[in-house]
C-alpha cells in the first residue's frame, strides 16, 4: 500500500519549464525589492518584471507601457528561480551546456521587443537562464542532446561521487518518510475502528501494512492541498511518532464504478501511525534518482525551504510545471516528519 499517490507531472514548455512559481493571494509588487533568494542569491523585482515582459517567459503579450499583472510576475519568478537552481547544480556537478544552444535561444528572444530593449548584461542574464531550462533541438542526424535537467539526472545516477556531493547539499531529498497505514472498505469502518482500539499493531497488519515509506514525501511532498489524499499526507507528516491518527476520511475516485458500491466516487477511510524518517543508502539514492523524470529533480529542489525563499507578496503556494500548473503547499513537518533525526544506514556516505 502506497503512502501517497504518484504526483502529476506537467509537460515542459518549448523554451522554458516554469517551475517554482508562487501562486495564491497577493497585492501589488513594488520595484527594487527582493522577490526571492535561491541558495543565497538575490532575484529582484526588477529582474522579475524584465523577464515577465518577454512573451516567451511571461506567456502574455504586453505593450511597453502596460502594467505587468501579478500572475505574470509569478510566472516570471518561477522561471528565474528554476534557472538559478539549475545553474547552481550545473556548477556543482561541472556540467556543460549543449553546443550552440545559447546562440539559438538568444536569436529567438531577440525577436521580442521587450528583450531587445534590455541592456547587453540584462539580455545575457535572461539568455543564460533560458538556456538551462531549454530542451536542445535535434541535431542534423536527428539525435537529441540532453538538456541540463536530464544531464543532472544521468550524472547523479551514474557517478557515485557526484551523487554523494548532491546528497550532502540536499540531505532532506534523500530521506524516506514512513508510516503504518490501514484502509477500511465502506462496510469495514466499524470493524477497523474497534480493531484499532483493541490492538493497533494487529489492526495495521490485518487491514493495511506496517512501515510503508515514500521518498518524495520526505522532501515536503508533491500532493496539492486540494487533493483527497491531503488529509493522509498531513497526518503522516504532522502527527506524533507512534500515535494512531484516524479515521481519516476523504472522497476519492471509485476504482471500480461497476462494482457493488457503484458510483464515480467512494469514501476512503484510513488510519495512519507515523514512524518518522530515515536516510536512504547510496544504493537507494541511486534507485531514487533513476526512477524520476528529469524535471522531477528540479521540482524537488524548488521545494527545499532552506534553498528557496520567496517574498510573501508573491503568494504562499508553489506552482510546478508550465504556467498555472499543479499547485503545491510546502508542508512544515513537526517532529514526526522529514525533520525527524534518524540514524543513517550502515555505509551511508552522508553519515
Amino acid at each position: 500500500m502506497s503512502l501517497f499517490p504518484a504526483g502529476n507531472r506537467a509537460r515542459p514548455l518549448a523554451i522554458v519549464a516554469a517551475i517554482g512559481a508562487l501562486v495564491l493571494s497577493g497585492c501589488g509588487v513594488a520595484a527594487e525589492s527582493t522577490a526571492a533568494t535561491v541558495n543565497g542569491k538575490t532575484i529582484t523585482d526588477t529582474q522579475v518584471e524584465q523577464a515577465a515582459r518577454v512573451q516567451a517567459i511571461g506567456n502574455v503579450a504586453l505593450g511597453e507601457d502596460d502594467e505587468v499583472p501579478l500572475e505574470v510576475r509569478r510566472r516570471a519568478l518561477s522561471f528565474l528561480v528554476a534557472a538559478q537552481l539549475l545553474k547552481d547544480e550545473q556548477a556543482r556537478l561541472n556540467l556543460d551546456e549543449p553546443d550552440g544552444l545559447a546562440d539559438q535561444v538568444a536569436s529567438q528572444l531577440q525577436a521580442d521587443q521587450a528583450f531587445a530593449r534590455l541592456s547587453d548584461g540584462e539580455q545575457n542574464d535572461l539568455v543564460s537562464a533560458a538556456v538551462v531550462l531549454s530542451t536542445p533541438p535535434p541535431g542534423p542526424d536527428d539525435t537529441q542532446a540532453a538538456g541540463l535537467p536530464l544531464q543532472i539526472q544521468q550524472t547523479l545516477t551514474s557517478d557515485p561521487a557526484a551523487r554523494r556531493r548532491f546528497r550532502q547539499a540536499h540531505p532532506q531529498m534523500f530521506r524516506e518518510l514512513c508510516a503504518d497505514v490501514a484502509e477500511a472498505q465502506p462496510d469495514q469502518v466499524d470493524e477497523v475502528r474497534k480493531a484499532m482500539a483493541a490492538d493497533p499493531d494487529a489492526a495495521f497488519e490485518k487491514f493495511g501494512a506496517l512501515d510503508q515509506c515514500q521518498t518524495a514525501a520526505a522532501s515536503n511532498g508533491l500532493v496539492p492541498v486540494s487533493s483527497p489524499q491531503w488529509s493522509t499526507v498531513n497526518a503522516v507528516v504532522s502527527g506524533a511518532i507512534g500515535e494512531v491518527d484516524g479515521p481519516i476520511t476523504a472522497t476519492v475516485s471509485n476504482p471500480d464504478p461497476s462494482g457493488a458500491s457503484g458510483g464515480e466516487t467512494v469514501e476512503q477511510t484510513r488510519w495512519v501511525r507515523p514512524q518518522g524518517s530515515r536516510s536512504l543508502t547510496d544504493a537507494g539514492a541511486a534507485e531514487f534518482v533513476s526512477s524520476l523524470d528529469a524535471n522531477s529533480l528540479l521540482y524537488l529542489l524548488a521545494l527545499q525551504t532552506d534553498d528557496v525563499q520567496i517574498d510573501p507578496r508573491y503568494g504562499d503556494m508553489l506552482t510546478v510545471g508550465p504556467p498555472d500548473g499543479l499547485q503545491i503547499v510546502r508542508v512544515q513537518p513537526n517532529g514526526s516528519g522529514a525533520a525527524t533525526p534518524a540514524a543513517p544506514a550502515t555505509g551511508d556516505p552522508t553519515a
